[in-house]
């Protein structure tokens, strides 16, 4: 982002913003096959303006890298995190004790979090969520951002499609930052 762009932001670190943001999208080889989804916008222009806090739910859930595909099913009134291929894996306590374990941690520190989209653990309202015969019925929120919208009702939670562009990518910053100025003032001595 050019200096005029970027009136609000400050490249002091101890200024920035802590943003948490879903490992794979900053280039750790966090995904189920062994990869990555780096994306540029957020490497580039959301990056040097913010202090992220990566995190990959299914790796600190111990799931392993790489590790079998799961995905969302919805029987009865629950959702479980279900091996695809795997059929008797079943993530879900695992997954939400490490959510809740994260948030826990430095949830209140958050100013914003950027997460991978269609993700079951990490989506945010993109995630198919499927029946017990495997049909898709809709879609919903990953293990970790729901536990993650529990605990912090008001964050702002994108994921990387939001990026569009760079004025996309400014409006989440200047968020971010007037987030952050508010925890800094309810946080200070008295």
């Amino acid at each position: 982002m050019s200096e005029n762009t970027a009136t609000k932001l400050s490249w002091d670190r101890n200024l920035q913003p802590t943003i948490g943001i879903s490992s794979c999208l900053i280039g750790e080889n966090v995904c189920h096959d062994g990869g990555n989804l780096s994306n540029d916008i957020i490497c580039f222009e959301i990056a040097p303006w913010v202090n992220l806090q990566p995190f990959c739910p299914e790796v600190s859930a111990g799931m392993g890298v790489p590790r079998p595909e799961i995905k969302l099913v919805k029987e009865a009134d629950h959702i479980y995190a279900l091996g695809i291929d795997n059929e008797p894996l079943n993530a879900t306590s695992r997954l939400s004790a490490a959510a809740k374990q994260a948030i826990h941690q430095w949830g209140r520190l958050l100013s914003g979090y950027i997460v991978k989209a269609r993700s079951p653990s990490c989506g945010s309202g993109s995630t198919p969520l499927y029946n017990q015969q495997a049909a898709t019925v809709g879609l919903t929120d990953g293990i970790f951002v729901r536990e993650l919208k529990l605990a912090y009702p008001d964050l702002m939670i994108v994921d990387e499609s939001f990026f569009a562009n760079k004025d996309t990518a400014l409006a989440f910053l200047n968020n971010c930052y007037y987030r952050h100025q508010l925890i800094n003032k309810d946080m200070a001595p008295v």
